[in-house]
């Protein structure tokens, strides 16, 4: 299929740092879509390991590089690329990824028949470092999810992975683009403010290969579950929807609650105090919370007669 007769131009926004034996695919996996009206916008963050020769040897007129000083803030390369974007939509790519050929054009020509729907994620491949599948075994299958989905998406029930996803610009610059004062779940802020103003069309299809590499499981540490309570704190206040709030309340605080389980494994007991302390009011009939407290205040540093009394004063404030 040839993009000049498909639904509009495709601006694509490609953040990279230090990643170039990966980046060099991700730009290829672009330039093999059968849609071909697309221009590729990659913003470099200072990577010194050969991107800066590698970007300055591609030839293709639609790939446009940006190089800047390293800022680590993915929300604010991603937003820079959607600045210079000129297409009716906007795709996002990360460098260490890959689209599937006909990604764009299974995407653009759903979303042209279905004007009702802002935006359009659809189903991914996991691999490892060397291209690898490797196989999902999630608590539960994964599943699209049409129309309405910020409630899904707030509960978890639904995954929308970055590169997967393609928004309309219009809609874009309604909800204000990434949050620059998010260093993680940038990406899950913006799902929930594109839900909460449009529909969303989920393609079954898997179009999107994601790289699952050493660092990746950062963000289901304890920054990463910090970042996404955080996320939930933004929601609850900005919404007016009570329903909404509450779901945020409740995400709040078991994401602080799994922060701190992590703090207390990895023995930073003073951090994970302060993150069940940051959520005692919104969680201290919760199971999790209290198992979590005694994790911490049973370590020997604590004195036993003071361990003791905190489990009577437990026992007398329990609502069991």
């Amino acid at each position: 299929m040839s993009g000049k007769s498909g639904n509009g131009a495709v601006s694509i926004a490609l953040p990279t740092h230090d990643r170039v034996a990966f980046l060099t695919q991700a730009v290829a996996s672009v330039v093999r879509q059968t849609y071909t009206h697309w221009d590729l916008i990659i913003v470099d963050d200072g990577s010194a390991d050969g991107t800066s020769s590698y970007l300055a040897g591609l030839d293709d007129p639609r790939i446009r590089a940006i190089e800047r000083p390293h800022t680590g803030n993915i929300a604010s390369l991603r937003n820079e690329a959607i600045q210079m974007a000129t297409g009716d939509f906007i795709a996002f790519l990360d460098s260490d990824d890959e689209w599937w050929p006909r990604k764009l054009e299974l995407q653009v020509d759903a979303l042209g028949r279905h004007p009702e729907c802002g935006w359009s994620y659809c189903g991914c491949q996991l691999i490892d470092e060397v291209g690898e599948a490797i196989p999902q075994v999630p608590p539960e299958p994964w599943r699209p999810i049409s129309g309405s989905i910020l409630e899904a998406l707030l509960t978890t029930r639904v995954l929308v992975p970055t590169p997967t996803v393609i928004v309309r610009r219009a809609l874009l610059e309604q909800v204000g683009g990434f949050d620059e004062r998010l260093h993680l779940a940038e990406d899950f802020d913006l799902w929930i403010r594109l839900a909460d103003r449009s529909p969303v069309l989920a393609l079954t299809e898997q179009l999107v290969n994601i790289r699952m590499l050493p660092g990746s499981a950062s963000r289901t540490g304890a920054p990463g579950y910090e970042a996404a309570a955080r996320v939930y704190a933004k929601t609850g206040r900005a919404t007016r929807d009570r329903a909404v709030r509450a779901i945020c309340r409740d995400q709040y605080a078991r994401h602080m609650i799994a922060c701190a389980r992590q703090c207390s494994i990895h023995g930073r007991m003073w951090r994970a105090t302060a993150a069940l302390a940051a959520v005692a009011g919104h969680g201290a009939i919760n199971k999790a919370w209290w198992g979590e407290l005694l994790r911490v205040i049973g370590r020997p540093v604590v004195p036993r007669s003071l361990r003791r009394r905190f489990l009577q004063w437990r026992q007398s404030r329990s609502p069991v």
